[in-house]
């Protein structure tokens, strides 16, 4: 038993991945598309609505002002529920965390060392058709850019408030 190779052992095919049996030249996600994971289904009609309504899935240049370093280290003090309007931001990461509540959304973005901020969206400050979409588009492990102030949550969490977005 154990590790798939080992002595022994079946090779398991596995589909969307490209196995022995796979023709040369023959592209196994196409082949197999009807046997496509869930999440890849998913994300690939995601990526086609975005397309459909005119947006970019995978923006080549995006307005990031501060990285997430800077930003823990410049506002570290802020007190709980404090905002500060005057300081806008654009911050990128990957989606580590999620939370829906209702009106309010919270995600936590990372950087490639680990250092991790909160952003908090509200159909107050977004738009209720902006909160819809984020909850709609945006999933776990995605990339994302949010462009907002900075505050701190009631928690007092250090967090990006998202401001509504261009176009």
């Amino acid at each position: 038993g154990g590790l798939a190779g080992g002595r022994g052992s079946r090779a398991r095919r596995y589909p969307g991945r490209v196995s022995a049996t796979d023709a040369p030249g023959q592209n196994p996600t196409a082949a197999h598309e009807d046997d496509a994971p869930e999440q890849v289904r998913v994300r690939a009609e995601k990526r086609a609505r975005i397309l459909a309504e005119g947006g970019d899935p995978y923006p080549v240049q995006l307005p990031i002002t501060a990285s997430i370093a800077e930003i823990r280290e410049e506002f570290a003090s802020l007190e709980a529920g404090e905002e500060r309007e005057d300081v806008v931001v654009g911050i990128a990461g990957r989606v580590v965390f999620l939370r829906n509540t209702g009106k309010l959304c919270f995600v936590t973005l990372q950087d490639g060392a680990g250092r991790r901020l909160q952003a908090m969206l509200s159909a107050a400050k977004v738009g209720a058709d902006s909160l819809a979409a984020f909850k709609a588009d945006v999933d776990l492990g995605d990339h994302l850019f949010v462009h907002g102030h900075v505050g701190a949550s009631r928690r007092g969490e250090l967090s990006v408030v998202a401001a509504p977005g261009e176009g």
